[in-house]
């Protein structure tokens, strides 16, 4: 997959598209992701530093050749700039030769232009018609590398929409959301996003207990 910067400029300048917004689709895929077998996760971690790929590759018996990321609130704050300790992570997973990929249902802006360069030039951003949960952008994403479902995994913050990776196979990592910036003022449909994500966190720890499912922690 070769995604250079000129690429990621393309989609900064008016190349990508936001899929924030609701449709029938997505909600049909959200409501999906209610069913136990897909509100699951194979580590539940408290920041994204703490990804551990061989413990991952341990837990899914095959080695981790993919990571798909989210950035809000796994990387950055709402609509921020991503944090210096996730850099350095993505950093650390490129140079164990993992191959990374951005799937973010927000636009592309200048800070993934900023990752891009602070990365080495590592990074591929996915653009795509399809809003996380649908599973078509994971399959895209697989195809784009060539690499199967067992090799992959989604890290993010949200069951609902990043937990959409289980709709296509592709096991997912949960990590707590980074929290709100004190300057940022929360929209009602900021807060239901919130509340949404916050149900979704504690559904899934409910099918944990109830059917004895024992994802990887950090501590």
């Amino acid at each position: 997959m070769e995604f250079s910067r000129s690429d990621m400029l393309r989609l900064v300048d008016g190349g990508d598209l936001s899929r924030e917004g609701m449709g029938i689709a997505k909600l049909t895929a959200q409501a999906r992701m209610l069913h136990p077998s897909n509100m699951r996760a194979v580590a539940k971690l408290d920041t994204f530093a703490q990804v551990d790929l061989e413990a991952i590759a341990n837990a899914i018996n095959n080695r981790v050749e993919l990571a798909i990321l989210d950035v809000d609130e796994l990387l950055a704050p709402h609509h921020g700039p991503v944090l210096a300790e996730n850099v350095e992570k993505i950093r650390e997973m490129l140079a164990e030769g993992v191959k990374i990929a951005i799937y973010s249902n927000s636009k592309a802006t200048q800070r993934l232009v900023d990752l891009y360069d602070q990365t080495g030039e590592g990074i591929y951003v996915h653009s795509t018609r399809f809003p996380k949960p649908r599973p078509e952008g994971f399959t895209q994403i697989l195809n784009a590398y060539g690499l199967p479902v067992s090799n992959a995994i989604m890290v993010g913050d949200n069951p609902l929409t990043d937990g959409g990776s289980n709709l296509a196979g592709v096991e997912y990592v949960q990590v707590a959301p980074i929290a709100p910036l004190p300057e940022e003022r929360l929209s009602v449909s900021r807060r239901t996003q919130m509340a949404s994500r916050e149900f979704a966190i504690n559904l899934s720890a409910f099918y944990d207990d109830i059917y004895g499912r024992t994802p990887l922690t950090g501590s």
